[in-house]
């Protein structure tokens, strides 16, 4: 036990010694060079008199220091070969369903014809379910049972969404329905008859 102790303790060492030395670091910033030094071209006689009396001076840009270099700009992530992106895909959980439908359709576009194909089919019917998007979900499970039957994907995606949809009562709850249903017909009918 003491050696785990050990070792906590220097990893928390270690870790406060680095946050000191992330918040301590030198953060000099490029220093413009002096004016003197920048003032490569002569100033005329007026212009020196007019920067020694301020008040009397009109606002001017001053272009005699070198402009600053730009930044680079940034660069756009580059597209995630297929074995990377089912990677991604697969990884992600439902917190993430906005990401893995958009992983997943930018997959099938990409790469259409692929043995991975079905699989992402499946996975954005998945995801759409998991957002709550049943109609777009059910769209999507049947076009995976057109393109790919015969699948496992296929076969899943057809018996959780297309035998009995999301955005239908369940059984139990369809079954309550029409019981309720009948009550009140019953009782229209008793209702009726006297």
């Amino acid at each position: 036990m003491t050696g785990a102790r050990t070792v906590a303790a220097l990893t928390a060492i270690v870790s406060i010694v680095g946050l000191f030395g992330y918040l301590l670091r030198d953060e000099r910033k490029p220093v413009a060079p002096p004016r003197a030094a920048a003032a490569a071209v002569p100033v005329p006689e007026h212009e020196r008199e007019q920067e020694a009396n301020p008040e009397t001076t009109p606002a001017r840009l001053v272009t005699q220091s070198p402009a600053p270099a730009l930044a680079p700009a940034p660069t756009l992530p580059t597209a995630l070969d297929e074995r990377s992106l089912m990677t991604a895909v697969r990884s992600l959980g439902p917190e993430d369903a906005e990401r893995v439908l958009q992983l997943a359709r930018e997959g099938n576009d990409r790469f259409p014809n692929s043995p991975d194909a079905a699989e992402r089919s499946w996975t954005i019917a998945k995801a759409l379910t998991t957002l709550q998007r049943f109609h777009e979900a059910r769209d999507e499970a049947q076009l995976t049972v057109q393109r790919y039957p015969g699948t496992t994907w296929a076969q899943d995606v057809e018996r959780h969404l297309l035998v009995h949809p999301l955005d239908l009562p369940s059984r139990e709850e369809q079954q309550e329905l029409d019981r309720e249903e009948k009550e009140v017909e019953d009782f229209r009918a008793t209702l009726g008859a006297r």
